[in-house]
């Protein structure tokens, strides 16, 4: 398995700011490599400590600045435990969980070589500018990724204490090249803001660290400008520049060091693995890649740090460059080295000194005009600064984030000598003023299915914005114009070999009449055959066919089929603007009338800026448009895009269904679902045996690579894909190593930039060239050619594999623009078509590249998958043998893990009218669901038991009371009943002669009954109060039940929301009754058209303007 580290420098180009995942293991390495220990890294050159650095540390008992220590390392990112206490941070590491993220922030090979050239105080000058631009990118990441989430599958995002680094600053590449770098491992765990430690959310992370990276680029030129007083030339699209001055020569013989030492290696490789009669282990490639290392160094066996110094010097002589040479060519002013940092606050702040450093900095590289406008004040620049870069990042993508205006932002910022951290708050300042123009339209938010993040809010540009406008509208106002029609006889005459959707396909596209039509089709469903019989019925109808594509080799595809000339779309719209300038026969083909069918094949790869001024020239000739492709493949690069899949949804496509392309019938159907993003047909991959899991990327490009040695030998047309060039790189290493070996490739060397080139060769070329003919044609981007042997100037005689004819390739193009051609990338490959398709898969790729990849082979298309992610292989650092950090996982299922997430992830863009409508989308559901919300907690609280109000409560207790009381008077009267009787009884039986006790008995008579008297009157009143109480109590009953019987009838804002429909709702319209007086009848009526005589329609008297009578 690869170790983390820097991804990117090939021919030149490299990525500002790479990153890999972090095992429990794979931190050793950055222990391992510091200075006077043994190390993977370069053959015994030792590295300098670590140091920490961030806003988290604080939490983790540790300084900034402070010393990276070996237990440290292992406490966090083995055990995730603080390093000082001891306690665990949150919840345990998983076996196979990522502990941290490597970023690698790499400054540009002109950097590292005035540091490797340069004097002691320049050297250091430039290390602690890097240094410095290292915080600022990571700053950057720290304001905007220092995020976790919360919740079931991450539904809340909450913020944290900030992120936590250990910095190790390398000074040389893999092959021992100057190469200055830092490996910034980012702890992935953070303490949030309810103290409990979390891991860090990885969307925001990657989100940001291109823009991360740009930063780091423009802190990086400032700092430099400020210490030496160099000047930079212009800005790539990466964001990166060179210091102006250092010779390319230098750069070349320093970048052409990894294909040197892939050079002396593969050979060797290939013999031992001959010899052994296997591949050999990930450790024996090391060890055969050291010895290359220093095979390739002239006989310096020990290179230590001031060997390689010597070294560097030695190497740039024999092109003779001296270290003063350089220093001079690069414009270095020693004494800026004593300038002071308030001198540098002072000039950072002068807006003259910025005015001046920003009209000779070079714009972000379109060509050669700069980007930054002219303008009379610093003001003025500034405006027209932020300008530019909003509108640099809606020429890139169609929708936008505000990460993305960041980072257009620091590559248009100019020079001025900032230091890093107020390049860092202008870029922030400035990125904040450009969101704020009119320019720059909020688009909404993209639907994850869980709650938004913070850097979720997406923006589309007014230019780009207005043109899909415009294209939408033509398309929509075009509809059944007579654009194109042909006769249905001359249709049919075309159709011979065509299955069913593609006839309906072309009667739609000649018959249909419409200003703009759309040919979707999936890969191998015979949209070249439908084309070239769409063609012939037109050109019989008698319209020219204009064939346009994004890149040549498609338009090359689409001439093909059509039979017609076509060609690509940028030279089309070119000479629109110089018709008159045209040779007769070039602009008979250029120019538009209402007899012209212009039909742009893989649209998908269409700008939509390019799309909307095809679409306007040809609406003013009265020109029929016709877009094809398939927004399931991959998209425009970039680029603003999304159109072909914006105008389809609109209604404007036919589609062809029907995939022919695949001899086995099971892969036409899966075809179909892996374009659709379904997991379900990985299964039936794996059952055909089409799955291969690798365990780490070795054993992967290996298997790739035998699949096709092996069908090679049988005859097969067979094709070796990767995403990255790294990966096609190392496959055509193992393919030029073979044919080497087999004596396929022999013969003079001719050198051209950092590859060789024999007779034998596979070459592929990645520019247009059409100041070098061949056939009937010219040099297309992708053409692919054999090498015949060495040509006049140094160049090289190469032979069209596609038969048209030999040509010399110039030096100067094969040094800048061929790369060997046994291997492709995906993007190079679609519309490509092989018997076997063999495609190697990374974590990473999206679904679009996925599914383009594993469509290229007639026969079969196999994917061969590793969980490695990719490396750079000037900077892999390899996993020593049993240091492998991932877990024993069933490798097939660690496979389909891989590929499940490559179908969950779409790489393709979304036209900023569909943002918008889907946005528009969301926030009706959101208000909709809000108003169901709403009334449905008000019906609960309608519907809920009411509380018995307080008279009730009281009236009722007196009730009870009064009852009570009645009940206590009744006692006793019926007590004194009780005791009237017995004293008669005892009365009536006393002898007469018992004088006494009867006058006592019937004393007590008679007092009792004047009690039972006295208490009539207070039962009647009790009696009275008692019922004007009951009637009381009554009345509040059949009041709450009056209540309580409205409460179950819903209300009218109820029915709306339909969360109580009633009965008559609940039928289905066509079996509403329709009685004399149904509201219904009149709208199941057919409407009557009004005569030329009728009267418009007048308000009703009485009625104002809300239609409510007064």
């Amino acid at each position: 398995m690869a170790r983390p580290g820097c991804r990117g420098c090939r021919g030149g180009v490299r990525a500002v700011l790479s990153s890999a995942k972090i095992g429990t293991s794979s931190w050793r390495y950055y222990t391992d490599g510091v200075a006077c220990r043994a190390t993977e890294y370069y053959a015994g050159v030792g590295e300098a400590p670590g140091r920490w650095h961030g806003r988290g540390l604080q939490e983790l008992g540790l300084e900034s600045g402070g010393r990276v220590s070996e237990q440290q390392l292992e406490a966090l990112f083995a055990r995730g435990l603080h390093p000082g206490t001891g306690q665990r941070l949150g919840r345990a590491w998983r076996a196979d969980g990522v502990t941290g993220y490597d970023l690698t922030f790499s400054a540009p090979k002109s950097v590292s070589a005035l540091w490797a050239l340069g004097s002691e105080q320049v050297a250091a000058a430039a290390l602690a500018a890097h240094q410095a631009a290292v915080k600022a990118g990571l700053a950057y990441l720290d304001a905007h990724a220092s995020l976790s989430r919360k919740g079931t599958d991450g539904v809340e995002q909450v913020t944290t204490g900030g992120l936590s680094a250990a910095l190790f600053d390398h000074r040389t590449s893999r092959a021992g090249d100057p190469q200055l770098h830092t490996h910034a491992l980012v702890l992935n765990k953070a303490r949030c803001a309810d103290g409990v430690w979390r891991t860090l959310d990885g969307t925001e992370l990657f989100g940001h660290k291109k823009t991360a990276g740009m930063i780091y680029q423009n802190a990086l030129r400032n700092e430099m400008h400020a210490r030496l007083g160099v000047e930079f030339e212009a800005v790539s699209d990466n964001g990166q520049a060179e210091i102006l001055g250092v010779p390319g020569g230098l750069l070349k013989l320093w970048s052409k060091r990894t294909a040197a030492i892939a050079a002396e290696a593969a050979p060797k490789i290939a013999e031992y693995e001959k010899l052994l009669g296997r591949t050999l282990m990930p450790a024996e490639r090391v060890v055969v890649t050291k010895t290359a290392v220093l095979k390739t160094r002239q006989g310096k066996t020990h290179p230590e740090i001031s060997s390689l110094t010597h070294t560097w010097t030695s190497e740039a002589a024999k092109l003779g460059w001296t270290p003063e040479r350089l220093r001079t060519a690069a414009g270095v002013t020693l004494g800026k080295l004593d300038r002071t940092g308030a001198d540098r606050q002072r000039r950072g702040a002068d807006p003259a000194a910025a005015h001046r450093a920003a009209r000779r900095a070079p714009g972000l590289a379109r060509g050669s005009d700069p980007v930054l406008p002219a303008a009379d004040s610093p003001a003025g620049l500034e405006a027209e600064l932020v300008s530019a870069a909003l509108r640099a990042a809606g020429q890139r993508s169609a929708v936008f984030a505000r990460t993305d205006v960041a980072g257009q932002i620091a590559a248009h910022l100019p020079t001025t000598g900032l230091t890093a951290p107020q390049a860092l708050a202008r870029v922030e300042a400035l990125t904040d003023v450009a969101l704020k123009l009119a320019e720059a339209v909020p688009v909404g938010q993209p639907v994850r299915g869980v709650t938004p993040r913070a850097s979720d809010a997406r923006y589309a540009t007014v230019e780009v914005l207005q043109a899909e406008a415009r294209i939408l509208s033509l398309a929509h106002r075009g509809r059944i114009g007579g654009y194109g029609q042909a006769h249905i006889r001359i249709a049919a005459a075309a159709t011979a070999r065509l299955d069913d959707g593609q006839i309906r396909a072309l009667v739609r596209l000649t018959g249909g009449g419409d200003f703009l039509s759309v040919l979707t089709a999936p890969a191998g469903a015979g949209k070249t055959s439908t084309l070239g019989a769409t063609s012939q019925a037109w050109t019989h109808a008698g319209y020219r066919v204009v064939g346009l594509a994004p890149s040549a080799r498609a338009a090359a595809e689409l001439a093909a089929a059509t039979g017609a000339r076509a060609d690509t779309l940028a030279k089309w719209l070119h000479n629109q603007d110089r018709l008159g300038q045209l040779p007769p026969a070039e602009r008979a083909w250029s120019a538009l009338d209402d007899r012209t069918v212009l039909v742009v094949d893989e649209a998908s790869m269409a700008s939509t800026l390019d799309l909307d001024r095809l679409t306007s020239l040809a609406a003013k000739a009265a020109a029929k448009v016709v877009l094809v492709g398939d927004p399931g493949q991959i998209g425009v690069i970039n680029g603003p895009g999304g159109m072909l899949a914006a105008l389809a949804h609109a209604g404007h496509a036919v589609e062809i269904g029907q995939v022919h392309r695949f001899t086995q019938p099971w892969e036409r159907d899966a075809s179909l679902q892996l374009r659709g993003g379904d997991p379900a047909v990985l299964a039936t991959y794996q059952r055909e045996g089409r799955l291969h899991p690798c365990p780490d990327s070795d054993s992967a490009l290996d298997a790739v690579f035998a699949h096709w040695a092996q069908a090679r030998a049988a005859g097969k047309d067979a094709l070796m894909l990767a995403r990255t060039r790294v990966d096609v790189d190392a496959l055509n290493a193992r393919a030029r190593a073979a044919a080497i070996t087999n004596c396929e490739v022999a013969g003079p060397v001719t050198p051209a930039g950092d590859r060789d080139w024999q007779a034998g060769d596979l070459l592929r070329t990645r520019r247009n060239n059409r100041c070098l003919p061949i056939g009937d044609s010219h040099v297309r981007n992708g053409d692919r050619f054999r090498a015949l042997g060495p040509g006049p100037a140094g160049g090289l005689i190469v032979e069209d594999l596609a038969g048209r004819g030999r040509l010399t390739l110039p030096h100067d193009y094969l040094a800048e623009h061929c790369e060997y051609g046994w291997a492709s990338t995906i993007d190079a490959a679609q519309g490509v078509t092989a018997d076997i398709g063999l495609v190697l898969v990374r974590p990473g790729v999206d679904r679009e590249h996925l599914y383009v990849a594993m469509t290229r082979g007639r026969h079969a298309n196999h994917a061969y998958v590793t969980p490695d992610q990719p490396a750079d292989p000037d900077h892999d650092h390899r996993h020593a043998p049993g240091q492998d950090p991932r877990p024993s996982v069933a490798p097939h299922t660690e496979a389909l893990v891989v590929l499940a997430q490559a179908l969950g992830q779409s790489g393709a863009q979304d036209a900023a009218h569909t943002a918008l409508g889907n946005a528009r989308k969301t926030a009706t559901d959101k208000a909709r669901q809000e108003r169901e919300r709403a009334t449905a907690e008000a019906e609960r609280r309608r519907r809920a038991p009411r509380p018995i109000p307080a008279a009730h409560t009281q009236a009722a207790k007196l009730l009870d009371r009064l009852r009570q009381q009645r009940t206590a008077l009744l006692n006793d009267q019926a007590q004194l009943r009780t005791t009237i009787r017995d004293s008669q009884h005892d009365l009536d039986s006393a002898s007469r002669w018992s004088r006494a006790r009867r006058r006592d008995l019937a004393a007590a008579v008679t007092a009792s009954r004047e009690q039972l008297d006295a208490t009539h009157p207070q039962l009647s009143r009790l009696e009275q109060q008692i019922d004007q109480a009951y009637r009381l109590v009554d009345s509040h009953t059949r009041q709450r039940q009056a209540d309580q019987t409205d409460q179950q009838r819903p209300s009218a804002a109820a029915r709306i929301a339909g969360l109580r429909p009633t009965s008559d709702h609940n039928r289905p319209l066509s079996r509403r009754p329709a009685g004399p007086e149904d509201p219904a009848r009149p709208l199941a009526q057919p409407a009557r058209t009004r005569g030329p005589g009728s009267e418009p329609y007048r308000q009703p008297p009485g009625r104002g303007a809300g239609g409510l009578s007064r």
